[in-house]
């Protein structure tokens, strides 16, 4: 038993990089009072500060401290926010934050990153390693009419975590993370779109 122990010990000492690769929000569930989705035609504009962000996770415990979790945000979150919108509005047309709007358009939405934090931390058990990952988002989001004016102005917060097992070589740590992380995504655009959807469009 004290070999096994110190065997599991050694293997959280041994470092390495686990790659995160979180999954992207397909839809989400926003309770309305509208009968159908938001109609016109908007411009959806997500900043770059969004697009951009990557994040290397360190343990903030002793177990599995040897391993770091570099973890691809940019991308999963855009996409998020693309397939909620798009299931907020009847039509939501991406473009860059320096391009030119779409013709004949009704407004724009304007998405911003207002704070993401993923923490990660893992105990020794004397059979196995348990971790627990939370993530907390902040994200800001403006709707605009085609003349400019302000018609929405809102933000919102989440943390979710999640829980389970580190795995022989702590690799299965960086999963929770992920795990975390879309929960949080999901939470925080539901929360936003359920705001958006219900103001006077």
């Amino acid at each position: 038993m004290k070999i096994l122990a110190l065997s599991l010990f050694s293997i959280t000492m041994v470092g390495c990089a686990h790659r995160i690769d979180p999954a992207s929000v397909s839809s989400v569930n926003v309770y309305t009072t509208r009968d159908a989705k938001i109609p016109g035609k908007y411009n959806l504009i997500i900043d770059d500060n969004i697009k951009s962000i990557t994040k290397e996770i360190k343990m903030s415990s002793h177990a599995c401290s040897a391993h770091t979790y570099p973890m691809a945000v940019g991308d999963p979150l855009t996409q998020s926010i693309r397939n909620a919108t798009r299931s907020a509005f009847e039509q939501a047309s991406e473009v860059s934050n320096s391009g030119a709007p779409l013709a004949d358009f009704s407004g724009s939405i304007f998405y911003r990153l207002e704070d993401f934090q993923t923490r990660l931390s893992c105990n020794q058990s004397f059979w196995a390693i348990n971790c627990t990952a939370t993530t907390e988002i902040g994200m800001n989001v403006v709707v605009k009419d085609n003349s400019g004016k302000v018609l929405v102005n809102t933000a919102a917060n989440s943390s979710r975590s999640a829980e389970g097992e580190a795995g022989s070589m702590c690799d299965k740590a960086g999963n929770l993370a992920g795990e975390s992380f879309t929960k949080a995504t999901k939470e925080v655009l539901e929360r936003l779109l359920e705001r958006v959807s219900n103001a006077k469009l």
